[in-house]
């Protein structure tokens, strides 16, 4: 029997596994060059161990350039994403090194919410021809993410007969981008959907030009870097209010320094910490005393001018997504938001959402972030999960796509079974 997988091709990390797992195997999207001009998988950074031994051999994370195999969404470079995705089979035990993890499997996979065609064509020359795939279904985070609802023993959607939410607005924030994919009965309204340029990557420049004027010079450390935003930042909930409680805490610096806003983090040793990590003790020699920065970084998302970067923000952004679709819709769609992507995992992401979306929607609307914490707490994770589901569902058998379909037909066959037409 064929074995179900499901691989979820993010630009930050690739996530993988038998859709029998309980959870899938996570690997860097990349590979690296560390400053002694070494080049290394991005797998070498996925552990503690891995981390502390390529910091002895390079003699330390400082200086790490990374080259991805998928920019602005499109996979461009599948010589190097097919490197990465064999050895992160080997490495995670899932392959034997012939080949065999993909090969006649039924696949689901995920990609960005608008790929083109090019890219996609060539996406499923390799699965079919290449990896030796059985069956294909090519599917989008966003368009996944209804299926959440019906995954496990879902009590409230059972007995329906649809096994996904008919209207959600999904909200995907990853690593290059912030996307906005209102979904009608399962499938993405292309016509609304928007894209924000700013994700996880425009957080951790900003955040490493911002620490490294204040504090100390940390440009040369992407490592640390991304390391002190997933440890420290958060959303505030009314950014205007904290910031002027934050102002009056700076005339008295030891109420500032006692103050839950301040944080200090431990910078790294080099020796048996690479990552550093937060402490309450905020006299420690060596050390970032981290105040607005938590979070001034996240606000970005919601004002980018603060950064010099004149775009709408993320509600204006859901806003004119909400415009471009039926009116009678909006209040079903606001009331059915999923966020995923992980830039979504930082603190206060979905309450603010909230906080601020509800003023701009209709007075009947009633703005409701769906909880999905009984399957994940990492919302970089949801997107492999609602693939689970799918597959659990009977999703993958109605739509799928044979290797003989692909042989017969070819790739425009694909284009016409998952994708839109430009």
């Amino acid at each position: 029997m064929a074995k179900n997988v499901i691989i979820d091709n993010g630009q930050y990390a690739l996530k993988f596994g038998n859709a029998a797992q309980d959870a899938p195997h996570t690997v860097p999207n990349c590979i690296i060059r560390t400053q002694d001009k070494r080049v290394h998988l991005g797998s070498t950074l996925s552990s503690q161990q891995s981390l502390r031994d390529l910091a002895v051999l390079s003699g330390g994370l400082s200086g790490i350039a990374f080259q991805r195999p998928i920019r602005k969404g499109q996979c461009f470079q599948w010589n190097l994403e097919h490197q990465i995705w064999d050895n992160g089979f080997i490495d995670s035990k899932v392959d034997s090194g012939n080949g065999d993890f993909l090969e006649d499997s039924n696949l689901l996979y995920v990609e960005s919410p608008i790929t083109l065609p090019k890219f996609q064509n060539m996406t499923d020359q390799i699965l079919f021809e290449e990896f030796g795939i059985g069956n294909l279904v090519r599917y989008s985070a966003p368009a996944l993410a209804p299926w959440l609802d019906s995954f496990g023993d879902n009590e409230n959607y059972k007995d329906k007969e649809t096994k996904y939410r008919n209207f959600q607005l999904v909200i995907d924030s990853g690593f290059d981008a912030t996307w906005i994919v209102p979904v009608i009965y399962g499938i993405p309204y292309y016509r609304a959907i928007r894209k924000l340029p700013i994700a996880g990557r425009f957080l951790d420049g900003y955040l490493r030009e911002v620490v490294s004027f204040r504090h100390y010079n940390i440009v040369e450390e992407p490592v640390l870097v991304n390391a002190i935003k997933h440890q420290t930042c958060y959303v505030a909930v009314d950014y205007n209010e904290t910031l002027n409680k934050l102002t009056r805490l700076k005339k008295n610096p030891r109420e500032l320094i006692n103050s839950e806003l301040s944080l200090s983090y431990v910078l790294p040793n080099n020796k048996t910490d690479f990552l550093g990590h937060p402490i309450l003790d905020k006299s420690k020699i060596q050390s970032l005393l981290l105040t607005d920065e938590r979070f001034l970084i996240p606000e970005l998302l919601f004002h980018p001018q603060l950064a010099g970067v004149y775009k709408a923000g993320l509600i204006q952004t859901i806003k004119s997504s909400l415009d471009a679709v039926p009116e009678l819709l909006q209040p079903l769609l606001v009331n059915n938001i999923a966020c995923i992507g992980g830039t979504s995992n930082i603190p206060g992401f979905a309450e603010r959402i909230v906080k601020d979306l509800d003023p701009e929607v209709p007075v009947e609307a009633q703005t409701k972030v769906s909880n999905y914490s009984n399957i994940t707490n990492d919302t970089s994770l949801l997107s492999w999960y609602a693939g689970k589901s799918f597959f659990a569902n009977g999703g993958f058998e109605k739509i799928k796509m044979t290797k003989a379909d692909y042989a017969e037909f070819g790739a425009e066959y694909a284009q016409d079974k998952f994708s839109f037409k430009l």
